[in-house]
């Protein structure tokens, strides 16, 4: 266990045992700002300049562009700082395309979270049809904007149309939660955005260092090495697999170094031109390690888009 990490859950399960001090007010009023000079027009700057009568819908090419860290909306999820672009070429694609168009440029699709972010800090992004990850059981996956921050569609994931655009962002796991402590949040989602990581690197190896000596994985126990050996297996036999996590639901439990907490992640897995949504739940103990996951929730067996 790191010494930050501790420190982080000590300081967390403080505030719980004293109910927590009122937060501070989110960042939503910060505006997408560029990631280094010289600037690249903002989104607002480049929306203000689609010419008057423009059909919606249509947007020039932006970023990458910075939202910082804070929440979706008062009381919403809370997010790090990540990164988001919309590029020439993006439009026009059905789902695992336009996803594989973001992953060219070591981006992925926004979650429904990150769009609605974005979209707070800077609403000429709702001016834009968009791809998101978040899947809506078996009839499709859901697209934001076209008419605005608060337009919302379910959209089979194999249509096509030339106003609908792939913007892409840097993964970033949104956290809901009613501890509002910053270290605990930052450790979170960081710790669930390493697992993912892990998972897109598909290697055991990388996975690894988050693994406990003994490990519940969907009601069947196994050591570490196992745990890693198995990891691999799944590797081997479905190598353009991907998976991320749209947002996780996290409860701390205890404090110091007995201190556990638990993520409801929904969770985005494609293999073999499939796609499945489910929500998975993790296990953290104090020492940054992973003692059980497993399924709680289906919305979509695995099915082509």
């Amino acid at each position: 266990m790191t010494k930050g990490y501790l420190v982080a859950l000590l300081a967390v399960g403080s505030i719980v045992v004293s109910c927590g001090k009122k937060s501070t007010p989110h960042d939503d009023d910060i505006a997408i700002r560029p990631v280094s000079p010289p600037a690249v027009r903002s989104a607002a700057v480049a929306a203000s300049s689609v010419p008057p009568g423009a059909p919606t819908g249509t947007m020039p090419p932006f970023g990458p562009k910075v939202i910082d860290a804070g929440a979706v909306r008062e009381g919403g999820a809370w997010l790090p700082k990540f990164t988001i672009r919309h590029d020439d070429g993006d439009t026009n694609k059905p789902f695992l395309d336009a996803y594989k168009a973001c992953a060219d440029r070591g981006m992925a699709l926004c979650s429904v979270a990150q769009w609605e972010r974005a979209c707070s800090v800077d609403s000429q992004l709702g001016a834009i049809e968009t791809w998101t990850l978040s899947a809506s059981g078996a009839e499709g996956f859901i697209v934001r904007g076209g008419g605005g921050c608060s337009s919302s569609k379910v959209v089979p994931g194999h249509d096509q149309s030339a106003s609908r655009a792939g913007v892409c962002c840097d993964r970033a796991v949104a956290i809901t939660t009613t501890n509002r402590n910053k270290a605990f949040l930052m450790t979170v989602a960081d710790k669930m955005l390493r697992y993912e990581n892990g998972l897109n690197k598909k290697s055991g190896a990388a996975l690894s260092p988050y693994i406990d000596d003994s490990i519940s994985f969907f009601g069947r126990t196994y050591d570490h090495d196992q745990m890693v050996a198995k990891y691999d297996s799944w590797f081997r036999q479905w190598p353009d697999q991907w998976t991320v996590y749209e947002a996780c639901d996290v409860t701390l439990q205890g404090s110091g170094d007995d201190a556990t907490w638990t993520a409801d992640c929904p969770t985005t897995t494609s293999k073999a031109g499939e796609v499945a949504a489910v929500t998975t739940r993790y296990l953290w103990t104090a020492r940054g390690k992973v003692q059980r996951i497993e399924e709680t929730k289906v919305h979509r067996k695995f099915s082509a888009p």
